[in-house]
């Protein structure tokens, strides 16, 4: 059997698993996503955060990570850059 996305998305047996799960995200609203593929009781699956923002975790990339200070990852905003 061949089936669409739509199809997919409609499928009682994915819905009385608890297959898709619903993520309130800050600009899109609530949205509909797949889960797990499995379900396993010992490590269980969750959806912890929707998909960030743009630019979002540039402080942790550019400051943590690179180590670039507060006045260089400044002026890569105000560039346009980052």
């Amino acid at each position: 059997m061949v089936q669409t996305p739509e199809d997919l998305a409609k499928y009682p047996q994915l819905d009385s698993r608890d297959f898709y799960v619903d993520i309130e995200h800050p600009k899109a609203g609530k949205s509909r996503y797949p889960g797990a593929l499995s379900k396993m009781f010992k490590t269980p699956w969750q959806a912890r955060m929707p998909a960030p923002l743009l630019g979002q975790h540039n402080k942790e990339i550019y400051g943590e990570l690179l180590e670039y200070d507060d006045e260089y990852i400044r002026k890569l905003h105000d560039q346009g850059i980052i």
